[in-house]
């Protein structure tokens, strides 16, 4: 950037609905770059960063033509603002990047936040701005979490490493469309997930690393949705729940064959929210009655056999554990439990454990599961209603920090 020009935010009332500008020094000629955002900073890689409703952007930039040259992406999730507006945030000469975490501003929605809970409920909060959150779930290497995001405008796929290290990455762009429901592929290279950004509401799947662009996997008939569920240990397939008038069933897909069969269906019925075990010899999934649901258990690939989990109430949202020797389960509205089972020499259960406490949001009966457990068999993460926090004084606000920020912003924004 030269000395001749400076950056500046033209601001409206509302934030959010601000122009940013540039204005060349020498003639005070003043063009407007982009529409909607405010605190416009530009870096030495290219791009113009600016923030809008909490969410840092990103957007390539000519500094010669004084014109964008891409589409804006996400890069922060979660950055405070002063009381003038300011963004809390700076970046040094090298590539690091500071800034104190805040809301991201979903006014309209119920806020949440991410966290870490232990078998006895207590909570530890992820360092995530609190936002709508949903459908959280685990690389299988426990170093990352995929996670859906709900601004009341489009649905998006964010990454965040449980490191800490990194601030939360968003994964798919803005303008594709409401995405949801991330399940990672048993590799740890990839999440597929549902989106509508054709029309329908298929399976898709992309690079973690935020390389290449989505690739649709299934497509549905009209009227039809499909939501993913969960990866075969070797990769070669995942299973899906397809839903149409009401009821719904468990479907496979096989990357190698690319065709989806049906796993388990029974007419007007709902069966749905599949996972595989740890070693891919089963499938777990539940069945949707009223008042009562239960878990089934059965071989894959399938056979006619099929075993049912003791009786708890009520039923949803199994999740193995990673020795393959307890299912978790919501039980109702703030419920949680958990169920040993032995699959050799054959499949029994034991009696139903009901936990303290889940720590997490429980909805139930048809919604998304709000948790996912991590490699440990000893941590859930979840996601946690604000008023669920740890009670005590409030903390003063931490400042974060991002090494080599300017790579993860080339590598997220490519400057063409």
């Amino acid at each position: 950037m030269t000395s001749r020009r400076k950056f500046c935010d033209a601001f409206s009332p509302a934030w959010d609905k601000a122009q940013i500008v540039v204005q060349t020094l020498k003639s005070g000629a003043r063009k407007v770059v982009l529409e909607g955002g405010g605190d416009a900073r530009y870096l030495p890689t290219g791009h113009l960063v600016y923030v809008l409703s909490g969410v840092l952007f990103a957007v390539p930039f000519n500094v010669k033509r004084l014109e964008t040259t891409g589409g804006p992406v996400g890069i922060v999730e979660g950055i405070a603002r002063g009381g003038s507006g300011v963004a809390q945030l700076a970046f040094s000469s090298t590539g690091a990047l500071i800034y104190i975490p805040g809301p991201v501003a979903f006014a309209s929605l119920g806020q949440s936040f991410l966290g870490l809970v232990d078998r006895k409920g207590e909570v530890e909060p992820l360092k995530v701005p609190q936002a709508t959150y949903a459908f959280p779930r685990i690389s299988k290497d426990g170093k990352r979490v995929a996670y859906q995001v709900d601004d009341g405008k489009e649905s998006s796929i964010w990454i965040y490493e449980l490191s800490g290290a990194t601030a939360p990455r968003r994964l798919t762009l803005a303008g594709t469309g409401a995405n949801r429901d991330p399940i990672w592929s048993s590799d740890n290279e990839r999440v597929a997930f549902q989106s509508d950004r054709e029309g329908d509401l298929g399976i898709w799947w992309q690079r973690a690393d935020g390389n290449g662009v989505a690739e649709r996997l299934t497509k549905p008939h009209k009227g039809v949705t499909h939501i993913p569920d969960s990866w075969s240990p070797d990769r070669q397939v995942f299973s899906f729940t397809e839903e149409t008038k009401g009821a719904s069933s468990v479907w496979t897909y096989s990357l190698r064959d690319k065709k989806a069969t049906v796993f388990a269906e029974t007419p007007g019925s709902r069966l749905d929210r599949s996972v595989f075990s740890p070693d891919g010899h089963w499938v777990a999934y539940q069945l949707d009655t009223q008042p009562n649901s239960r878990i089934y258990v059965r071989p894959f690939p399938a056979t006619a056999t099929v075993y049912v989990a003791p009786e708890d109430v009520d039923s949803h949202h199994p999740v193995w554990s990673p020795d393959g020797k307890e299912l978790f389960y919501v039980a109702g509205a703030g419920l949680f439990g958990s169920v040993s089972v032995t699959t050799k020499p054959s499949v029994s259960f034991g009696a139903p454990v009901r936990a303290p406490k889940s720590g997490f949001t429980t909805a139930v009966p048809s919604s998304v599961r709000t948790y996912d457990i991590l490699p440990d068999g000893k941590h859930f993460i979840g996601v946690v209603d604000t008023g669920q926090a740890r009670s005590g004084p409030a903390s003063a606000p931490q400042i974060q920090v991002v090494l080599n920020w300017f790579e993860d912003v080339k590598q997220r924004a490519p400057v063409h």
